[in-house]
């Protein structure tokens, strides 16, 4: 059995409810897609792993000094 996960990044404006629309930012990393073969009774442990290492990534690629919109 194969899984695919999706993963991508984008910021949303914080200043406008329900806006809704996804901002690239280009210091965010690119999405990308991890696939593996595993049984179905592994893919719920899989998909968290990936998740986690996915927040790791995009945290790390926050800059230090981001502009904060006053």
């Amino acid at each position: 059995e194969k899984l695919s996960v999706t993963l991508d990044a984008f910021t949303r404006r914080a200043d406008i409810p329900d806006d809704g629309a996804h901002l690239a930012q280009p210091w965010l990393p690119q999405g990308e897609c991890v696939a593996e073969h595993l049984p179905r009774e592994e893919a719920d442990a899989f998909v968290k792993d990936v998740f986690h290492s996915w927040v790791k990534k995009v945290r790390a690629s926050i800059p230090h000094d981001l502009p904060l919109r006053s």
